[in-house]
């Protein structure tokens, strides 16, 4: 087996039959590991057929109201204000892959930015009354054709979901116009909580998480894709380690229900580890990678001027 990355690897499994401590279906994972680039990917992979299944209207990201929702908007208009260091102009045109709720774009939206659209294989009814300034796409977002070029391909905790990466990024690059980027946040797998909780780790986010990246993975990856990294940095995300201590309480709990929601155990958690979590961001053990992308021909100039 090699890695689907950057094909050296050798591999190890590293987890096997992790649960899905999220949700609750009754599919499991099993995680493998490249000790070349770091990678983790699920091994066997979950089949196209099965991935979009996993996403129901109650899933976590989907939520409009509550706790989880409140925090999903702060989350949002704080992530639009790193966006907009890497989107000049209020005119520009930005796609979304993947956008959940719609909190990011209606962050953006709130910004000032005008020309926004949103890609989902799931549009629920209550974000399109919430998002109605939106252009939002029901669509398989591997196979969506933009109806005009794209000046900023945004990819919100979304890469890691789909089965073939390489292939998201060079199919939509093709969109990008010629200063345009791509912005990725994704977690790390070279994260202190993956260190720290293991399998219960968030960022496994199992069956939903297919492929969890590493700083050289990206690098190889943006390579593949006939792109190149103009920004990696870390980021934290206290959200991430909450979730990770429910989880951890689940598996504890032989007989507690996964939720989907912000549970006690996930506040106790999102309290207790705070201040690591913020820590951690500045580290290069972060929960999360914020990357920007552009085309491997741009000159330095372009990528200076991001």
């Amino acid at each position: 087996m090699a890695c689907p990355i950057c094909n050296r690897g050798p591999v190890r499994e590293v987890y096997a039959d992790v649960a899905d401590f999220e949700h609750g279906s009754q599919l499991t994972a099993n995680y493998c590991e490249c000790a070349a680039c770091g990678l983790l990917f699920q091994a066997p992979p979950p089949s196209a057929e099965t991935l979009p299944t996993l996403y129901s209207l109650d899933y976590r990201p989907l939520q409009q109201t509550g706790l989880v929702g409140a925090l999903k908007s702060i989350q949002a208009t704080l992530l639009a204000r790193m966006l907009k260091k890497h989107i000049h102009g209020l005119d520009k045109r930005i796609l979304e892959l993947g956008c959940g709720g719609g909190h990011l774009l209606r962050g953006l939206a709130r910004m000032g930015y005008r020309n926004l659209t949103g890609v989902d294989w799931v549009i629920p009814p209550a974000m399109r009354e919430a998002s109605q300034a939106i252009n939002l796409v029901e669509a398989d977002m591997t196979r969506y054709v933009p109806t005009h070029g794209i000046d900023a391909l945004v990819v919100n905790n979304v890469l890691e979901h789909v089965l073939e990466p390489k292939a998201l990024l060079t199919r939509y690059r093709e969109f990008l116009s010629a200063d345009g980027c791509i912005l990725l946040l994704t977690p790390n797998a070279r994260s202190m909580g993956h260190t720290l909780f293991g399998r219960y780790w968030s960022g496994l986010h199992a069956p939903r998480h297919v492929t969890v990246f590493t700083g050289p993975a990206v690098h190889e990856l943006a390579r593949v894709a006939g792109l190149r990294v103009l920004q990696l940095r870390g980021v934290s995300d206290p959200g991430g380690w909450a979730i990770s201590v429910q989880s951890l309480w689940h598996a504890w709990r032989r007989g507690a229900k996964p939720r989907s929601n912000f549970g006690w155990p996930a506040i106790f958690g999102l309290m207790l580890c705070y201040p690591l979590a913020i820590i951690e961001g500045h580290t290069s053990s972060a929960s999360s990678l914020f990357i920007a992308l552009g085309h491997a021909h741009a000159g330095p100039g372009e990528a200076q001027g991001r």
